[in-house]
């Protein structure tokens, strides 16, 4: 990643799926709310409903993780190597370790897509390990390094962080919408940021004047770049959510729009003896899990 092309393969990964987990987040949110149909539950990928026939049901998110990865993966491997054919370069051992790592990912969406026998949720659970693994190599990747070097890939290293504890949540809360987008948010953070950097420290524009990385009024006008990066991407996942919202309220039936206790009522079951539960998963009756009876109407 020591080049400028080597922050914006990842850059550009990370942005893709971040706006694309927004479109698909606000679609599924909306149609819940104005249309009749199940109430929103996050899933850790989407199919892409824009495609026709049999492609309509292929993984995509699956096979552009692994495409995206072995291009990097290749990459980094390949200048990893002196003249001699030598692996020296231990930076692209840690960023390549990074590609595998989402690689796998997407390959375990794709199994988990075509009903491979893996627990449930396990998707999240490489994810969160893809990102886990990516903060650590990048927290202890700064030895030695120029101080804005440094500053800049701490703040990804917080972003880093920030993935981690929201897909925690969401998968906590797979319910709560805000959930879903905090991690489309930090993921689309994390993307933006890794161009910035790629800006910054390997500026591709010919005639670009250098930063001087050990100037601490540069520095902080990075951090300043930083939050501008945060303000921007969330007043356009806002107007992501308006459109979207509005375009699937106008196109729903009149007066169909849930509040609160018709969202509850769809997920209120009765088993084979007639008592009543809250179910919080609907996805099979075999593999339903239960809160408590509701305490009013455990008989028919």
């Amino acid at each position: 990643m020591g080049s400028f092309g080597g922050h914006a393969l990842p850059g550009s990964f990370f942005i893709i799926f971040g706006m694309w987990w927004t479109l698909q987040i606000s679609v599924r949110y909306y149609r819940a709310r104005y249309r009749k149909g199940p109430a929103y539950r996050s899933t850790a990928t989407f199919l892409c409903s824009c495609l026709c026939g049999r492609l309509a049901t292929w993984q995509i998110e699956g096979f552009l993780k692994i495409f995206f990865t072995t291009v990097g993966l290749t990459g980094e491997i390949i200048t990893g190597f002196n003249d001699k054919g030598e692996f020296q370069n231990i930076g692209n051992g840690q960023h390549a370790t990074m590609f595998f790592i989402f690689g796998l990912s997407g390959l375990v969406d794709i199994l988990l897509h075509h009903k491979v026998s893996l627990p449930k949720n396990f998707d999240y659970i490489v994810s969160l390990i893809a990102f886990a693994i990516e903060g650590i190599l990048f927290n202890f990747h700064l030895h030695g390094r120029q101080p804005m070097d440094i500053q800049l890939h701490i703040l990804l290293v917080y972003t880093i962080v920030a993935n981690v504890i929201t897909i925690l949540t969401e998968l906590r809360w797979p319910r709560n919408v805000l959930c879903a987008y905090a991690r489309a948010y930090f993921v689309i953070l994390q993307g933006t940021w890794f161009w910035q950097v790629g800006f910054i420290l390997y500026n591709p524009t010919p005639g670009a004047v250098k930063w001087d990385e050990d100037d601490h009024e540069q520095m902080m006008i990075t951090t300043i770049m930083f939050g501008w990066h945060m303000i921007l991407i969330l007043v356009s996942m806002m107007i992501t959510s308006l459109v979207i919202g509005c375009i699937v309220r106008r196109g729903a039936p009149p007066g169909v729009e849930k509040d609160d206790e018709v969202a509850l009522a769809q997920l209120i079951k009765k088993d084979a003896n007639g008592q009543t539960f809250v179910c919080l998963n609907e996805e099979s009756d075999s593999d339903m899990e239960y809160e408590r009876p509701l305490q009013n109407g455990s008989q028919n």
